[in-house]
């Protein structure tokens, strides 16, 4: 019996909600008609959820009766929202089409699980496109689709293919509930089935589910909410779907087609290539996208359906660039990039986006689809974008992160409810775009040893308890330990009195003494290095190493014209209010010394980022400007600081053409430049980076 007492709300969790309430759409009810779109039936008509599952999903039915017009007070209003919709449940269909005149389909079963079946009926079998967490729920969920057969009198294909569309057990765990089942009925076993999967799947889907899999799955009990009874005081969803059958069986039915592998360019990961296969009269294009949300993963597109497949790289909601069950850091910059690339393959051309959570996306002549994956594309972009540019001010992954929830995403990206933080969050991922390229380990030598969280925590709690009432009776006190010989809780300790109080002589002597001690004490070399560097700092000492930064002419030179754009992504300033609020096309013409055209790329400044792509795969936009400009001169304009200001000389030399020709072009060209950021090679890293203090002094 569950004796949980529960407080409500209280004020200010109350005025966070109206401010939600105040900012977002809730007007906005096309995502309700697009997760009602196709329903045939569901599992109250005919097939219960199976006894094995850790939810009952009339608890929750009971809890939408009850608050049919607003969210409960204990619910932020937009999760709610979404638990509405991911509530949607039952059989659906999502398109139907013709292939040599026989009637073709694609149908979704949700909310038999936290991801969706998706079954395509071919020329004479069915197709699985995952096949959920467990046996159980994948075979009711085949069952359903049957038993809607037989109401309406459907021939009964039997299965021949599962795609597993990346490797996380929610898409394959119930594999033996399709290879095992009795389709027909009569006692009949079922045919052999081909299971297509991505190039290290095998691999993957182990190693995160075996090598770390006691400790991933005691955190997914929190994460998911394992324990916690269906009440508006508790459980209400997990945004990407609504619970995970922890009470099942987890199964695996080895691949038998692997998509891919080391791709003709020499990519190891076989990735950013296509792999095309016939299913059952059915093109099957395969898009390789290895190390986005998961380290195995491919999109899919079926020509006569004109239906796209994104995995699970585009779902309703801000997915995770790390995971808090515990997993691997995602590459945010591989999952934009695979993202942009299916838009330039598919987004013009497909009809429907059906993907392995949440509902559909249909095209219905205002771009949707393009639109849809355009601010997936972007929001991860963006966060890997702020996130480093942040990252190479000095700042580290908690300021990080609490700069760019304060500053909040662009307008146009935070009030689009898939970008909303309903699984992933931004705080988290900004986060982890930081581990992904800087690790744990933050520059800090104060923070390169602490003391263990139980240590530690014996320690603060001495400390608060014993009756200091200044800083200076804190640092005295801290003197007994550093007398002691705890160097390591001193280090600790006066890194906190020290960004609370960067001028505090006394605490910065004695942690320059502590760290100074930990240096000598030092086997290792490069901990001795931070140790003693930090003390020199501290102490007032100069640095005269080179302060030129790594990015050195030759390296820009040496860069293609992709990654020297992505550079400059990185250094716009995502911040300023034109990259947030307004929409710049800039097409990039490049020539050689006898003004022939070796490149062009259209640039795009929009939601805060800063996207390019080849002209030639591009639709045709209006171009607000097009610069025609040698390579060699944008190497010089980007590679020193005030870009703008270089721009304007080096236009005024001749040296780069502006197409219209006029002031008001000029003046949008600079204005974009003039976004840039300028990094400071030496910033702070043991005492607060405020802007025009250093905390050395020069040579």
């Amino acid at each position: 019996m569950n004796t949980q007492q529960y407080n409500e709300a209280t004020q200010s969790t109350t005025d966070v909600y109206n401010h939600l309430l105040a900012t977002l759409h809730f007007g906005d009810r096309q995502d309700f008609a697009d997760a009602e779109q196709g329903w045939l039936m569901s599992d109250a008509e005919t097939i219960p959820m199976p006894p094995v599952s850790t939810w009952n999903l009339d608890d929750y039915r009971i809890m939408l009766d009850a608050y049919p017009d607003t969210a409960p007070g204990t619910v932020n209003p937009s999760l709610w929202r979404q638990f509405e919709l991911v509530m949607k449940t039952g059989l659906f269909e999502v398109a139907t089409f013709e292939v040599y005149g026989q009637s073709c389909g694609i149908y979704q079963i949700r909310n038999y699980d936290l991801a969706n079946m998706t079954i395509i009926e071919a020329l004479s079998t069915l197709i699985v496109v995952d096949t959920l967490t467990s046996k159980e729920t994948a075979e009711t969920a085949l069952k359903l689709f049957y038993t809607w057969c037989d109401r309406i009198g459907k021939t009964k294909k039997a299965v021949k293919h599962i795609i597993y569309t990346h490797s996380h057990i929610d898409h394959y765990g119930g594999a033996r509930g399709i290879t095992d089942y009795d389709y027909v009925g009569e006692g009949l076993p079922q045919p052999a089935i081909e299971i297509y999967a991505p190039a290290g799947f095998l691999t993957h889907a182990l190693e995160e589910n075996v090598m770390a899999g006691n400790v991933m799955s005691r955190r997914a009990m929190y994460m998911y909410g394992a324990f916690l009874p269906a009440n508006p005081h508790a459980h209400v969803s997990t945004g990407l779907g609504l619970k995970v059958p922890s009470k099942a069986t987890n199964t695996l039915v080895k691949p038998t087609v692997i998509i891919g592998g080391p791709s003709a360019e020499g990519n190891p990961k076989g990735g950013g290539h296509f792999v095309e296969r016939l299913i059952d009269g059915l093109d099957f294009t395969f898009q390789l996208v290895p190390d986005s949300e998961a380290p195995a993963e491919m999109h899919f597109y079926i020509a006569e359906a004109n239906a796209l497949c994104t995995a699970e790289n585009a779902v309703h909601t801000l997915h995770n660039l790390y995971t808090l069950r515990g997993s691997k850091v995602r590459d945010a910059k591989a999952w934009s990039d695979y993202l942009q690339e299916t838009i330039e393959t598919w987004g013009h051309k497909a009809k429907v986006l059906a993907g392995v959570h949440h509902w559909p996306v249909w095209e219905r002549g205002n771009q949707e689809i393009v639109n849809y994956l355009k601010k997936q594309h972007n929001v991860y972009k963006y966060i890997h974008d702020q996130t480093l540019r942040l990252a190479n001010h000095g700042y580290n992954m908690d300021e990080i992160a609490e700069m760019i929830v304060q500053a909040g995403l662009p307008a146009s990206l935070n009030t689009h409810w898939a970008t909303r933080d309903y699984y992933g969050t931004l705080r988290h991922n900004v986060k982890a775009v930081y581990v992904y390229y800087l690790g744990w380990f933050d520059g800090n030598p104060a923070t390169l040893n602490p003391y263990p969280r139980v240590a530690a925590a014996h320690k603060y709690v001495e400390y608060l308890t014993a009756g200091i009432s200044t800083v200076d009776t804190l640092v005295a006190k801290a003197q007994q330990d550093y007398d002691a010989g705890h160097y390591r809780w001193v280090a600790q300790l006066l890194n906190h009195v020290i960004y609370a109080n960067p001028d505090h002589v006394a605490a910065k002597q004695l942690q320059a003494a502590a760290l100074e001690q930990l240096g000598y004490q030092a086997e290792s070399g490069p901990w001795r290095n931070f140790y003693l560097s930090a003390a020199l700092t501290l102490r007032g000492g100069q640095e005269c190493a080179s302060a030129n930064g790594s990015v050195s002419p030759d390296a820009i030179a040496a860069m293609s014209t992709d990654m020297l754009f992505d550079y400059m992504a990185i250094r716009l300033d995502g911040f300023q209010t034109m990259a947030r609020n307004q929409v710049f096309h800039f097409l990039w013409t490049f020539t050689n010394g006898n003004g022939v055209v070796t490149e062009s790329y259209l640039m795009t400044l929009e939601d805060g980022v800063l996207n390019h792509e080849e002209r030639a795969n591009r639709e045709k936009v209006t171009v607000d400007a097009t610069l025609i400009l040698m390579r060699e001169t944008l190497n010089c304009v980007i590679r020193g600081p005030d870009v703008d200001q270089r721009l304007k000389r080096a236009i005024d030399a001749g040296c780069v053409t502006i197409a219209p020709n006029d002031a008001e072009t000029e003046n949008k060209v600079l204005a974009l430049f003039g976004l840039f950021d300028d990094f400071d090679p030496l910033f702070n890293l043991v005492t607060p980076i405020i802007p025009d203090q250093r905390e050395r002094s020069s040579c």
